[in-house]
């Protein structure tokens, strides 16, 4: 929280660092990920699917964050702290909730990426059990002749209405952040 605002000389090259693993397509990270999982035991295992996602959110997210930060006033933190809040009760009282549009909006598009991320969850996973609703419908349709069209339409609209629960839950938020993010220069 201070270090979004302070004018510290490291902060802008992390920034750049942050900024240019953006532009690192997510095809290009899958080998040495897998071989990463795999020396680690990782494979076929939740945390070995699930680190990966978490690691592709955090650049985005350290931006999106930074940014959200160092627009609140300084005088909500200085206020605090003549009112006798410790660092981290001002950052979870009254910071963190100020920022909870840009909060929705990270969790809004990292839970569209992972839902319907299918690369990762197809290569580091082989069993049946642990599939992704993605890699799970692909295998359902690539057995149409099986299954039918019904079942496979009927899972492509169940995996759809999740999406779009989750994003009229975090709709006023997500709405709240970009219109936030339109009137800030």
């Amino acid at each position: 929280m201070r270090s979004a605002r302070s004018g510290s000389g490291g902060r802008r090259s992390l920034q750049v660092l942050f900024a240019l693993v953006l532009f690192v397509p997510s095809p290009v990270l899958l080998l040495p990920v897998f071989f990463i999982n795999r020396d680690l035991g990782l494979l076929n295992t939740y945390a070995g699917m699930i680190g990966p996602y978490i690691a592709s959110i955090v650049p985005m997210g350290v931006l999106l964050m930074q940014s959200a930060f160092a627009g609140l006033p300084n005088e909500l933190s200085e206020s605090a702290k003549i009112d006798g809040c410790g660092e981290w009760r001002t950052f979870c009282r009254i910071l963190l909730p100020l920022t909870m549009p840009t909060v929705a909006t990270l969790c809004i598009l990292q839970f569209i990426g992972v839902w319907s991320e299918y690369m990762w969850a197809f290569i580091s996973n082989t069993n049946p059990k642990m599939y992704t609703i993605a890699v799970g419908m692909a295998q359902m349709a690539s057995k149409k002749y099986v299954y039918g069209f019904g079942p496979v339409f009927a899972g492509m609209v169940i995996t759809s209405i999740v999406v779009i629960l989750v994003y009229v839950v975090l709709q006023k938020y997500f709405v709240q952040a970009l219109s936030e993010g339109a009137v800030k220069g």
